[in-house]
This record gives C-alpha cells, sequence and structure tokens, in this order.
C-alpha cells in the first residue's frame, strides 16, 4: 500500500458582480388604451446590490398619465390586487441571482393623433458592498393606431402529488374605435387552429 500525502487544498471564489434588465417591448395601441410593459431586473453576479430603477419617456410623454411600476410578485404578467405600485424612490437589496419581474403601465390620451410614438426606458442602477456601480437599461416602444385587438394570457399554477397543473386564459378585447369582424382567411391562405380550419368567423367583436 502507498500513501500519498498533500497539503490542504484552498478555493477562493472572487466577488463578480452582475447586473442584467431584459424586457424589450413594442406595443400597438388606440387612442384612450391602457399600455404595459414589462421588465425583469436580475443580480446576474455572485454578490448582493443595493439597486434602484427609474423610468424616463421620450417622445410625446405629455400624452401619457397614469404612469405605475408595479412590481409582478406571482410572475402571472398580469397587474394582482396584492400587487402594489413600487416605490422607485427607495433603494432595494437585490441577492445574487435574484430576478425581480416588474410591469410599467400607463394610458394613452384619446387626444393622440395617429401614428404618435412613445418611448419609455427603464434605467436599473446597483452598488457593491465595496462601492462598485452597475447600469443597466431596457425600453419599451408603443404607437397609435385606429384599430387594433388587445390578447392577454393569464397563467395559473396548482402543485399535485404528479407535479403541477399549469391552467392559462386568454383575453381577446377589440381595443379598437370601430368594430372588429371576423374572417376565415389571411392573403388567402385559410386560418387553422391545430391544423384544422378554425371558426373564427363567426362573431364581430364591437368597440370599446
Amino acid at each position: 500500500m502507498e500513501r500519498v500525502f498533500s497539503n490542504p487544498v484552498r478555493a477562493e471564489v472572487a466577488a463578480v458582480p452582475g447586473l442584467e434588465v431584459t424586457g424589450y417591448s413594442d406595443l400597438l395601441l388606440t387612442r384612450g388604451a391602457f399600455g404595459r410593459y414589462h421588465f425583469d431586473v436580475i443580480n446576474s453576479g455572485n454578490v448582493p446590490l443595493s439597486t434602484s430603477v427609474s423610468i424616463s419617456e421620450q417622445g410625446s410623454a405629455r400624452m401619457m398619465s397614469r404612469q405605475s411600476l408595479f412590481p409582478d410578485l406571482n410572475g402571472n404578467g398580469l397587474i394582482d390586487t396584492e400587487d402594489r405600485a413600487f416605490d422607485m424612490s427607495a433603494p432595494f437589496m437585490l441577492a445574487a441571482g435574484e430576478r425581480l419581474q416588474l410591469i410599467y403601465e400607463f394610458r394613452i390620451s384619446a387626444e393622440t393623433p395617429v401614428s404618435t410614438q412613445f418611448t419609455s426606458m427603464l434605467t436599473a442602477s446597483a452598488v457593491t458592498e465595496d462601492g462598485q456601480n452597475l447600469t443597466e437599461d431596457a425600453m419599451g416602444v408603443s404607437r397609435v393606431e385606429e384599430g387594433g385587438l388587445e390578447v392577454s394570457k393569464e397563467q395559473v399554477v396548482a402543485e399535485n402529488d404528479e407535479g403541477a397543473l399549469i391552467t392559462y386564459t386568454l383575453r381577446l378585447r377589440n381595443d379598437s374605435e370601430r368594430d372588429a369582424f371576423g374572417y376565415p382567411e389571411v392573403e388567402g391562405q385559410p386560418i387553422v387552429i391545430d391544423g384544422t380550419p378554425g371558426p373564427v368567423s363567426c362573431c364581430a367583436m364591437r368597440s370599446r
């Protein structure tokens, strides 16, 4: 039998700060409609970050109102009753690997001219314990059109013994200034659902 002796091995992990902001949104909205941008602020490093966020508006910002930033606590992509408006004046701690999902909601004035474009920039700034500064941003863009349909999706996850049951709820809303009518084809090609022509021409949707 041969014995091998070695000095104790010591490994040191260097502090590597990292910050990411994702969530580019491109919306078509009608006059008087509400819009929502979705953002993620992510601590992609291995040290905690003291983080703050801010929103800046570009374009015809005077045509926007009721702007609020909400944390999406359950990650379902909706503003729920328990989601309170985010206080952008107060910094918060973001742990290593932690993700904060945010929803920025606003309303477009009913007097906004068609083809007007809005841009909102979310900027996240962070400071490490040793004083390093990090800044990242992402933006959402909206254009005003005469008519459009809005589709929203809600996700509910229910855990069970076999895993998880995920239920999706889709809502379709006519966010236009005129009624929208169904049609069975686009550019001569039939609209299909799971390979079968869908009953999309059965009904009309009244304007809001």
